[in-house]
C-alpha cells in the first residue's frame, strides 16, 4: 500500500478522533447542568412531544415496537398523531427510559442528538470544504450552538431533531446538482432522515432547493441537468424507499379523510419584527434568536465573501432566511399554501443559522490562515480557541436564562401539579419545573397545544366529550373507563337492555372493532366516533384498535432493506479505495 496515503490516512484518522472527542465533551458540558439540577423546565410544546415518548415507552414495556394511536396519553383518545408526525428519533428517548429515570433519559437523549449534530455538521463541512478543518471544527460550532437551535431544543424537539440533519441534507442537494452527481445518495439519506424528524423542515428545505436552482439556471451556473436527471430519479426513488411507512399512512389514514390538520395559516403574533430578532441576538438571548455570532457573520460576511459566487449565494440565502422569518416580509399577504403551510415564519432562522454558520466558519478559516504559525500549531491552537469562546458563550447563555436552562444555583418558581384532577380539560401549566418524583403527574394533564391535531374533522368539533371519555348509551353520556394496551382500548360494560353505544375513541381508514372477539362492522357517530348498534343486553367486551394495512410493514421492510444496501455500498467503497491505493 501506498506509503504517503498510509500517512495521510492515519493523520486524517487522529485529527478525527481528537476532534470526537472534543464534541463527545463539550456535548457533555451542554447537558452537565441539567443533569446535575435532577430538574426539566416545560415549554409550550414539551407535554406534546413527551407524550409521544410516554406512549412508545409503555408500547415497548408490552412488547409492541410500533406505535400508531395514543392509547395511555393525550386524553385516551385514540388520536392517530403517531400515524402523521414522525416519532422515529424518539425511540432512542423511550429507550433510555429503560435504563434511567424520566429526568436523565430525556438528558441522555438530548446529549445523544448534540454529539449527533456535532458529527454531522463536522463531516458534512469537511466534505463541503475539501478537508477544511478548521472550517468543519468551526462550522459545527457555529451550528450546534446557535441560540436558535438551544431554544427549540428545550421544548420543540421536531425542529431540534431536524436541525441535526440540514447540514448533511443540503450537503447532498449541493452535490447532486452543482458538484459531483455520483453522491447523490447523500442527498436521499439526508432527506430522508428529515422526513423522520419534522415535515415542515422538509417543506421548507424543498421550497429552498426549488429557489437555489432556479437562481442556479438565471446564473448560468445550472447548465448540465440533463447530466444529472437519472441520479435525480435515483435520489427519488430511493428516497421513497427509505420513507415509504412514514409516507403511507398519509395515504392511507390522511389523504382525502377529512382529517383536521394543524392551522394552516400564518402565525402573526409570534412573528418577530427585525429589530427584535437584531435585539434578541445581540442580548445573546434563546428566544426568537440568532445569538450574536451569527449577527457578527451578517454584519461582517460580505466582505470574505466578495470574490466567491458559490459562498456569495449562500451569504445571500442566509441573509433571505433571516428577513423571512420576520415582519419585514410581507406574511399578511401570503396566500400561496405552500408558503402558509409553515405557520411560524421564525422557523427559517434554522436554516439562517445554517447558510450563515458557513460564512462564518470561512471567516474562522481566512483568520487563522493568515496567522504565521506552523500548521500543526494552528489548528490546534484554532480548535482550542474555538472551543472556548463558545463554550463561554454557551455558559453566559445558560446562566442568563434559567426559565429554558435549569441549574442547581438558580431555579424558577414551581407550578405545583396534583396527581389526581377531577377535571381531564385541564390544561398543562406552563413552564412547570418537573423532576422524577413529580414527572407521572403531567400526563393527567391536557396538552396546551397538539392534542387534537390530527382528529378528523367531526371529531374535532365534540373534542370536549372525546377528550372527557365520555361514552354515549342510547344518547346518554357515562363514564366507562377504558383498560389500554398498544394501539387498542378494551371496555367492558354490563348494558340491560339493546343499546347504541357510541365510544370516545377517534376513528381513522383503519380503525376495527370487535364484540365478544369477533369483528363487527360500525358507523361513525356525530362524533367521528365508533357507533355500534343493537347490541344485544348483557355483560360485553369491546376492543377498539387500530390495525395498519399490510403494505405499512412491507414499507418498514424495504426501508430497513435500503439501509442495508447503504451501508454494504459505503463498506464496499471503502474496501475499492484502500485496494486502489494498494495497487498505486
Amino acid at each position: 500500500m501506498n506509503e504517503t496515503y498510509i500517512k495521510l490516512q492515519k493523520r486524517n484518522i487522529k485529527k478525527d478522533g481528537l476532534v470526537i472527542l472534543l464534541f463527545l465533551t463539550f456535548s457533555f458540558l451542554m447537558t452537565k447542568n441539567g443533569i446535575q439540577s435532577g430538574k426539566i423546565v416545560t415549554g409550550t410544546d414539551w407535554l406534546f412531544h413527551v407524550s409521544r415518548v410516554e406512549q412508545i415507552y409503555q408500547n415497548l414495556k408490552q412488547g409492541s415496537f410500533f406505535t400508531f394511536i395514543a392509547t395511555d396519553v393525550f386524553n385516551q383518545s385514540g388520536v392517530g398523531t403517531f400515524l402523521f408526525y414522525p416519532d422515529v428519533f424518539l425511540y432512542p428517548w423511550a429507550f433510555f427510559r429503560f435504563l434511567l429515570n424520566p429526568i436523565n433519559s430525556f438528558y441522555a437523549w438530548y446529549f445523544l442528538l448534540t454529539f449527533l449534530s456535532f458529527i454531522i455538521s463536522y463531516f458534512a463541512m469537511k466534505e463541503f470544504s475539501n478537508d477544511n478543518l478548521v472550517m468543519a471544527v468551526s462550522f459545527s460550532f457555529l451550528y450546534v450552538c446557535n441560540n436558535y437551535r438551544l431554544f427549540v431544543g428545550t421544548a420543540v424537539f421536531g425542529e431540534f431533531i431536524a436541525s441535526t440533519f440540514l447540514p448533511l441534507c443540503f450537503l447532498g442537494f449541493y452535490e447532486l446538482f452543482f458538484r459531483n452527481e455520483k453522491k447523490w445518495y447523500l442527498l436521499s439519506i439526508g432527506l430522508s432522515l428529515l422526513i423522520y424528524s419534522h415535515v415542515l423542515s422538509v417543506v421548507i428545505s424543498i421550497q429552498l432547493f426549488i429557489f437555489i436552482l432556479l437562481i442556479g439556471i438565471i446564473c448560468g451556473k445550472f447548465y448540465d441537468f440533463l447530466k444529472r436527471w437519472k441520479e435525480l430519479v435515483k435520489a427519488i426513488i430511493l428516497t421513497i424507499v427509505l420513507t415509504g411507512f412514514i409516507i403511507f399512512p398519509f395515504v392511507s389514514d390522511y389523504i382525502g379523510k377529512n382529517i383536521h390538520a394543524p392551522y394552516n395559516s400564518i402565525n402573526l403574533d409570534l412573528t418577530p419584527t427585525f429589530s427584535t430578532l437584531l435585539l434578541n441576538s445581540l442580548d445573546n438571548k434563546p428566544y426568537q434568536s440568532v445569538g450574536l455570532f451569527i449577527i457578527i457573520v451578517l454584519l461582517v460576511g460580505w466582505y470574505f465573501v466578495k470574490n466567491n459566487f458559490t459562498y456569495k449565494c449562500i451569504y445571500g440565502l442566509g441573509i433571505l432566511c433571516l428577513i423571512i422569518s420576520t415582519k419585514l416580509f410581507p406574511w399578511s399577504d401570503v396566500k400561496l399554501p405552500f408558503l402558509k403551510v409553515i405557520q411560524l415564519p421564525y422557523r427559517y432562522l434554522d436554516f439562517s443559522n445554517l447558510f450563515l454558520a458557513i460564512v462564518g466558519s470561512l471567516i474562522i478559516s481566512r483568520i487563522f490562515n493568515s496567522l504565521n504559525i506552523i500548521t500543526a500549531k494552528k489548528y490546534v491552537m484554532g480548535i482550542i480557541a474555538i472551543a472556548t469562546v463558545f463554550f463561554i458563550a454557551f455558559r453566559g447563555n445558560y446562566l442568563n436564562n434559567p426559565d429554558w436552562y435549569p441549574s442547581q444555583t438558580k431555579e424558577i418558581k414551581s407550578v405545583m401539579l396534583l396527581k389526581k384532577i377531577s377535571n381531564r380539560n385541564i390544561i398543562f401549566p406552563a413552564s412547570t419545573l418537573i423532576d422524577k418524583n413529580n414527572y407521572q403527574y403531567v400526563f393527567n394533564y391536557r396538552c396546551p397545544i397538539g392534542d387534537t391535531d390530527y382528529y378528523t374533522e367531526k371529531s374535532f368539533k365534540h373534542q370536549k366529550t372525546i377528550l372527557s371519555q365520555i361514552t354515549y348509551v342510547n344518547n346518554k353520556g357515562e363514564y366507562i373507563k377504558p383498560i389500554a394496551a398498544p394501539n387498542k382500548f378494551i371496555f367492558n360494560t354490563n348494558l340491560n337492555k339493546r343499546s347504541d353505544i357510541d365510544f370516545p375513541v377517534i376513528a381513522y381508514s383503519n380503525t376495527r372493532v370487535k364484540l365478544d372477539g369477533i369483528k363487527k362492522n360500525y358507523t361513525l357517530s356525530k362524533r367521528g366516533t365508533p357507533l355500534l348498534k343493537n347490541i344485544n343486553p348483557g355483560k360485553h367486551s369491546f376492543v377498539i384498535e387500530y390495525i395498519p394495512n399490510k403494505t405499512f410493514y412491507l414499507c418498514v421492510i424495504s426501508a430497513i432493506a435500503g439501509w442495508i444496501l447503504i451501508l454494504i455500498k459505503s463498506l464496499y467503497n471503502m474496501y475499492n479505495s484502500r485496494k486502489e491505493h494498494k495497487n498505486d
